[in-house]
């Protein structure tokens, strides 16, 4: 370092000797300097040639100040923007940072061929010009939503590839905040994602020829269990014995409430799942509906609105007709009027279903 310091100087006084710089030309040069201890301290000299008046002599005035910390930012920041470098080019993406007028200041080898050009050509290019107008709007639009808390946009655009062909790309884009709050630069990473959109386009598809399957089966065994249901009926019509009418009508509601069932699950988004609010009290309607003395009858319903599968709901839709057709048939007998609530809750994993009446109540046991 003393030979190097030596040689600035020499060249400093050559200069002013020559006459090749002005006579107050300053030198700024940064040398690294030994301590004492054997630390090293990187210090950066201000010096100017000057020749003494009164000897003639021409001498070097200069002052030094230490900017080891400078160094070590300066190195630090190096080695950053070389790994940052490195890790660009070794990613399967496309890689760039630009300035918030979206001037290019770097880009990685995908990003320079994605846009037909060489490694290095796009620097100091505007990264706006390689979008069409309306996404370069949306695009300025969205970066100036970014905060110093909310510093990374996420979408998905539609460009072209290396080929010139369509590329769906998802794009990831985070803005670098200063201390005025204002962001001083945009990076950006894209990828490919194009076959991973023909993936999803394609399970779409397959959904929807599902759903429409299920939608179609569900539809025919309505129509099947409504030809069933139509069949008892004319079945009773012509049967006289009371006991059997009374038996083909309770059969004939019981195939009803599979239909209600089947007609909610019709209706459901995922053809598996129902709410409950919305079976249990039409259910409970339906019934009801079935008996001569419904008008003497009052039905409170207190039902949550939750939702379990068709499997579960197909035993408890069984449970609450057997239910509420006994207390029609039998807790009201020799009384003018009733009431009969009908209560579901779901409490943790457990489902809990109540059906209460205020009739006669159950005859007492008889020992034999």
């Amino acid at each position: 370092r003393i030979a190097e310091l030596k040689a600035n100087m020499h060249g400093m006084v050559q200069d002013y000797i020559s006459g090749r710089g002005p006579a107050d030309q300053y030198y700024t040069s940064e040398v690294e300097l030994i301590r004492k201890d054997g630390s090293t301290v990187w210090t950066e000299a201000i010096s100017r040639c000057y020749r003494n008046p009164q000897t003639g002599h021409i001498e070097i005035h200069g002052v030094s100040r230490d900017i080891t910390k400078r160094r070590k930012v300066q190195q630090e920041l190096f080695e950053s923007e070389k790994l940052f470098r490195s890790l660009s080019e070794n990613i399967p993406g496309y890689v760039c940072s630009f300035l918030p007028d979206s001037t290019i200041t770097f880009c990685n080898r995908l990003f320079a061929e994605m846009k037909g050009a060489g490694l290095g050509e796009l620097t100091n290019r505007r990264f706006y010009d390689y979008l069409g107008r309306k996404t370069s709007e949306y695009l300025k639009f969205k970066l100036e939503q970014l905060t110093p808390g909310n510093p990374m946009l996420t979408d998905e655009y539609q460009g072209t590839g290396p080929d010139g062909a369509v590329q769906h790309q998802e794009w990831r884009i985070g803005a670098l905040f200063g201390g005025s709050g204002k962001p001083y630069r945009y990076i950006a990473v894209g990828f490919d994602i194009t076959e991973r959109k023909h993936a999803e386009n394609q399970i779409r598809s397959l959904l929807r020829e599902k759903e429409l399957l299920l939608r179609e089966v569900h539809h025919r065994i309505k129509n099947f269990m409504n030809t069933v249901c139509g069949l008892i009926n004319l079945q009773k019509e012509s049967t006289r014995e009371q006991a059997a009418v009374k038996s083909l009508e309770d059969a004939s509601n019981r195939v009803q409430n599979m239909m209600l069932l089947y007609d909610k699950l019709y209706q459901s988004t995922d053809f598996r799942q129902v709410p409950v609010k919305d079976y249990i009290p039409q259910l409970v309607d339906e019934i009801i509906d079935n008996f001569l003395n419904r008008s003497q009858v009052k039905i409170i319903k207190q039902v949550d609105d939750f939702i379990i599968d068709g499997k579960i709901l197909q035993p408890l839709g069984i449970i609450i007709n057997e239910l509420i057709t006994n207390i029609m048939k039998y807790a009201f007998k020799g009384r003018s009027k009733g009431l009969i609530t009908v209560k579901a809750s779901r409490e943790g994993g457990r489902i809990i279903l109540e059906v209460r009446d205020n009739g006669v109540g159950m005859p007492e046991p008889v020992n034999t």
